[in-house]
């Protein structure tokens, strides 16, 4: 886990989330020492919560390319709020107020239009059920709820978080290599009620994404699961998307 402060919030509920099931984890805030084979191999690269801008400078350059490199290898790389604004790309028109964003999955989060602080709860509807199973949060839409079209609402933590616009048509984006790199985005969760954020016109878009990158798996996450009570089961799984598969 790339991380400077690994008791904060959400860096330590994921370290031990991991713990529990007896997954090893090393925590650094130099890629470098992170990534080096001799705390591994690892093959999942986890950045939480914290501000995505700080990490992006802190990473310098270089440490962003390392990144790139070790996900299209094939390694997986998952990220929970400000590591998921970091992973995708600035909208278009802030292009020039340097906002974060390294382009592991080219597709542009949302800036909300305001500079409150956002936080609260949301729901999320999830399209994949087998993530969430087990859980006493679950909400189930239908009665057919083993039916592999099911889908079933969660409610978690939610401050400041990412959002994205999954276009259904991929054929519509102006832009043809964004059309050509978005093919594979899988939406895992998308909004389906906020509570206590004044933010309605983010309902009904993506808060979980997932895609690849070369050989590598990626998946984002704008809210908190890892914070949010009843979650850690869905968290780690969602960790576990990321895994690399099996050959």
């Amino acid at each position: 886990m790339y991380v400077k402060y690994p008791k904060a919030p959400g860096a330590a509920d994921i370290i031990n989330i991991l713990k529990l099931k007896g997954v090893p984890i090393h925590t650094s805030y130099n890629i470098n020492d992170l990534l080096n084979s001799k705390h591994g191999p690892f093959n999942i690269l986890i950045i939480p919560g914290g501000t995505a801008k700080k990490q992006q400078s802190d990473l310098t350059e270089k440490g962003c390319e390392i990144i790139k490199f070790f996900v299209s290898s094939g390694g997986g790389y998952v990220g929970f709020c400000a590591g998921a604004y970091l992973a995708s790309l600035p909208p278009k028109h802030n292009l020039n107020q340097n906002y974060p964003g390294i382009g592991l999955i080219k597709t542009e989060y949302l800036l909300p239009n305001t500079k409150m602080e956002l936080k609260g709860k949301i729901d999320l509807q999830i399209n994949q059920p087998s993530l969430a199973r087990n859980h006493s949060k679950v909400i189930k839409n239908n009665n057919d709820y083993n039916s592999s079209n099911d889908h079933c609402t969660l409610s978690m933590n939610y401050h400041n978080g990412a959002f994205f616009e999954i276009s259904d048509n991929k054929e519509s984006s102006s832009d043809a290599d964004n059309n050509e790199d978005n093919n594979d985005i899988t939406v895992i969760g998308h909004v389906t009620e906020l509570y206590g954020i004044n933010l309605r016109t983010m309902i009904g878009k993506a808060a979980i994404i997932k895609s690849s990158y070369g050989c590598g798996s990626v998946v984002l996450c704008g809210p908190h699961p890892e914070t949010t009570e009843g979650l850690e089961q869905f968290t780690f799984n969602l960790i576990m998307e990321a895994a690399p598969k099996p050959k």
